[in-house]
């Protein structure tokens, strides 16, 4: 396969939370990520390869690491819904794609006040499509201004880093 598509098929499994991508640039390189960790399970064997086959012989994009709208979770993604209130998620769908910045803030607070919640968790539920663009615009400037702080301050790159509301939680329950 060529450079570009296994990149692709990397960043899938990365997505998925099969793979943990570890260095950057020239000296990247990926760990397998353990079986307790994992909140995301593949839908059979091998079938990300079959995807990225498909997707390079016919030049679609593979559906597999792209995180679902909400209207549209699948069964692999309803655990990341667990502990979140029917009525919360209800205004989340009737908010649509794109709400305002101030209701979308509202609902990152709601939601890290529930549990600790990763900006890939996070832009699933919120059904946005890329976690960097939810960090950069909304979670690190609310982190900047005390609204929200990281589960592991001491390591911004944790790789099961989170968000919650400051005081929310005791630091024994998660770590």
């Amino acid at each position: 396969m060529d450079t570009l598509t296994a990149s692709g098929v990397l960043r899938r499994l990365r997505d998925r939370r099969l793979l943990i991508k570890q260095g950057s640039g020239s000296r990247t390189y990926y760990t397998l990520e353990s079986m307790e960790d994992r909140s995301v399970t593949p839908s059979a064997p091998g079938a990300w390869l079959l995807e990225a086959a498909d997707a390079e012989d016919h030049g679609t994009r593979p559906t597999c690491g792209d995180p679902p709208n909400p209207h549209k979770l699948g069964p692999e993604s309803t655990q990341v819904l667990v502990g979140i209130p029917d009525a919360l998620w209800e205004r989340i769908q009737a908010a649509g794609q794109k709400p305002r910045q101030a209701i979308l803030r509202g609902f990152l607070l709601e939601l890290c006040a529930l549990r600790p919640f990763s900006a890939d968790e996070l832009c699933q539920i919120l059904g946005r499509s890329d976690p960097r663009e939810l960090t950069r615009g909304h979670l690190k400037p609310m982190r900047e201004i005390g609204q929200l702080a990281l589960l592991y301050p001491e390591s911004a790159k944790h790789p099961h880093q989170a968000y919650v509301v400051p005081g929310s939680y005791s630091e024994a329950g998660y770590d």
